[in-house]
């Protein structure tokens, strides 16, 4: 098998001046710049106070299905320290949990 050579020859391009876009343009003009940053921190400031209600529902939905549970295996072995148990959870963790949700939804 013979090996081929092939000719190469080079190819002048010429150089073409290419517009960027219409929207590029209005994003590389600084004075919009500022307003670009205030919508964004307003959104940013929207999205975290959005996610902190969000987490406080979340807690309180698991502490309510924990308390359900713990109420229905106290009930299901009627026992003393069942019962205590369940007090005890109710007091150190629900009561709590309604009352930051409570004092949250007052202020804002």
């Amino acid at each position: 098998m013979a090996i081929q050579r092939l000719a190469v020859e080079e190819v002048q391009q010429t150089a073409q001046v290419v517009q960027p876009p219409q929207f590029l343009q209005a994003q590389q003009n600084p004075t919009s710049q500022p307003s670009n940053n205030e919508a964004n921190l307003a959104l940013l400031s929207v999205f975290k106070a959005l996610s902190q209600i969000l987490a406080i529902r979340l807690f309180l939905l698991l502490a309510v299905v924990g308390s359900f549970v713990l109420a229905y295996m106290a009930m299901s072995n009627p026992d003393p320290h069942s019962s205590w148990v369940l007090a005890i959870y109710n007091i150190l963790t629900i009561i709590p949990l309604v009352t930051w949700d409570f004092l949250m939804r007052s202020r804002g």
